[in-house]
């Protein structure tokens, strides 16, 4: 029998481990990749490199992500259902986990999700590291059932977020001479 201050340890724990993880899925998915992309040319930027190489391929960080995410969560319910039966569990973690887990770190990675996507790679990376032995093969078996198709090309509205986004994309433009100087100045 596990006392109940462990077991409210554990529930603590695995729901701060489950908010990171669903913090970090949305601030992931919406956070600027020309901003990414810019800070990781700058150089000595090591958090935008790396954050950079996953944008690159998302379906590696996801998958480890969702994964780390379903262990905490289970790691929340198991200690509370031994102790206080399935019933009881429900009541106390669903609206725990809903408030706590996902829907308040879910907000809170909106409203800032490039800054916070870089403080959490580094811990977002060791956790792909740890769980690439399981999430390597189902990231590969995710990407050949959910092949890429023609109408899946992102849209300029989902990077254009701010203008300093547009005046980071003129630049950009500007210097690998996709526009010329009197473009950049007019635009």
């Amino acid at each position: 029998m596990i006392a109940l201050f462990d077991i409210i340890l554990i529930f603590v724990l695995a729901l701060i481990f489950s908010a990171v993880f669903s913090g970090f899925e949305t601030a992931f998915y919406s956070c600027n990749p020309i901003r990414v992309r810019h800070l990781a040319q700058q150089g000595g930027k090591t958090n935008a490199r790396r954050l950079q190489r996953y944008l690159d391929r998302p379906e590696r960080m996801i998958t480890a992500v969702l994964i780390g995410n379903n262990i905490a969560l289970l790691a929340a319910t198991i200690p509370i259902t031994r102790e206080l039966g399935a019933v009881s569990a429900m009541i106390i973690v669903t609206p725990a986990v809903l408030l706590f887990g996902e829907i308040i770190p879910k907000s809170i990675s909106r409203t800032h999700p490039t800054r916070i996507s870089l403080a959490l790679i580094s811990l977002m990376h060791f956790c792909y590291r740890l769980l690439s032995p399981v999430a390597a093969p189902l990231a590969w078996i995710s990407k050949k059932f959910l092949a890429p198709r023609v109408d899946d090309e992102p849209s300029i509205r989902g990077i254009m977020r701010s203008p300093e986004d547009m005046r980071v994309l003129v630049d950009e433009s500007a210097d690998r001479g996709a526009i010329e100087h009197e473009e950049k100045e007019m635009i």
